[in-house]
């Protein structure tokens, strides 16, 4: 979702038409909004529409006394997050993907591996110790398990590293990553 003043608007005219911001963002839907102002009150009104046919999909507005601008902002961030996970999860409330840990470092460590990874060259073996300390946090977390054995297996495919050295590793945790 992308935020249609700030960054949509800054790349068009004035009033940007949504097919023109999800052609230029290679987006299906954009949070849109606006802000009104009466004394010392905030009205912040948002919708999630769809860039091809600019039908709105959900909408909602927020009233706040003006104290705190950034709790205010706070405010609204994590209303919208919640309305926008029941718009669109449903009422089942599954994640769209799974993260596979409650482990917060660990998510963190596989996506910093998960970064690296396709840089391919050093950036191999600057994926490894990531992937490894989100094995370490949570030793049951397959996808980290999954990231060391890509890392390993790609070294030795392209011949980074002796096949030898690392191929014994690479079935290991992809062994580990099933169970």
């Amino acid at each position: 979702m992308i935020n249609r003043w700030s960054s949509a608007s800054s790349s068009q005219g004035a009033n940007p038409d949504l097919q023109s911001i999800g052609e230029q963002l290679d987006v299906a839907t954009v949070l849109t909004g606006n802000i009104q102002r009466a004394c010392s009150r905030l009205r912040v009104t948002v919708r999630l529409e769809n860039t091809a046919d600019e039908v709105q999909i959900w909408s909602d507005h927020y009233d706040h006394e003006l104290e705190d601008v950034f709790a205010i902002q706070d405010s609204i961030a994590r209303a919208v997050i919640d309305e926008l996970q029941v718009a669109l999860l449903g009422s089942t409330g599954e994640d769209l993907v799974p993260v596979g840990t409650d482990n917060f470092d660990a998510y963190q460590s596989y996506l910093q591996g998960r970064f690296y990874l396709p840089k391919r060259g050093a950036g191999i073996a600057q994926s490894i110790p990531h992937f490894e300390r989100a094995v370490q946090l949570d030793p049951s977390y397959a996808l980290a398990h999954t990231g060391v054995a890509d890392a390993s297996s790609i070294q030795g495919f392209y011949g980074l590293v002796p096949p030898s050295e690392v191929m014994d590793r690479a079935r290991q945790a992809a062994t580990r990553s099933r169970t």
